[in-house]
């Protein structure tokens, strides 16, 4: 997660998939979005599942 305004890296989220075999591709991100507050962010993976991390800027 960049902060645009300092220009700075102020979190690198890295989910964990422990259900992926040697030969299969890990999920991807398909899809994005914020909580209204900011602090918040759900990702939609390929696997159907939304992750969810809370963000400190």
């Amino acid at each position: 997660i960049w902060d645009l305004e300092s220009k700075s890296v102020v979190d690198e989220l890295r989910p964990e998939f422990t259900n992926v075999g040697k030969k299969s591709n890990p999920p991807e991100a398909v899809s994005l979005a914020w909580s209204a507050d900011g602090q918040t962010l759900f990702a939609g993976y390929t696997d159907s599942i939304c992750r969810v991390w809370t963000v400190g800027i």
